[in-house]
């Protein structure tokens, strides 16, 4: 009976320990930080910035994904491919060579971070097009090389539409960097 009830627990523990493994696994980075002075729109001196990102000010099918990707807690684990094919999301723009089945051997590196516009609101500059190189925080990198790099892109969604913008990362100078699309959140992915 005790050799029973030994092994019962034994399950139980290994059983209680695993099942959180299997549903959403950690991402432990925070999207890569981004400090740049751009011009949108003919105004000139903004500075684009990382925050957190608020689901709150997104559609409700940006929101929706945003929110389970950065919840380490979720039971429900997205991938990118997941992630393209959400209702009331589209992908809009992906690189030369990539195609949109690519997205089904990707994951996350990083959870969403928010990219912002300083000098103004969230709402006034969310969406909007910015199409300029920025440099990415080394740190949020580390191990990724001149051979690996072309496995590893920026996915952006405009919080307004959930237009979805696959965007390859490279180095220049040796910097990370990467051409931002528009405005919002934005997180890192790896093709397997």
């Amino acid at each position: 009976m005790k050799k029973t009830l030994a092994m019962l627990c034994v399950i139980a523990l290994i059983a209680i320990t695993t099942v959180p493994a299997l549903a959403n696994p950690s991402i432990v980075n925070d999207a890569p930080k981004i400090e740049e002075v751009v011009t949108i729109g003919g105004e000139a001196n903004l500075t684009l910035t990382t925050e957190e990102a608020d689901p709150s000010t997104y559609t409700k099918a940006v929101a929706d994904v945003v929110t389970v990707v950065n919840n380490p807690d979720s039971e429900v684990s997205l991938t990118p491919a997941d992630v393209a094919n959400s209702n009331g999301l589209t992908i809009k723009k992906v690189p030369e060579g990539f195609d949109t089945g690519s997205l089904a051997s990707c994951s996350f590196v990083t959870t969403f971070s928010a990219l912002e516009v300083q000098n103004g609101t969230q709402e006034t500059y969310a969406g909007k097009e910015v199409n300029v190189e920025v440099t990415l925080d080394a740190n949020a990198m580390a191990g990724v090389t001149e051979d690996t790099v072309s496995n590893y892109f920026v996915m952006q969604i405009d919080p307004t539409n959930g237009d979805i913008y696959i965007i390859p990362i490279k180095i220049v100078d040796g910097a990370f960097v990467v051409t931002l699309a528009i405005v919002g959140p934005y997180a890192i992915i790896q093709k397997l």
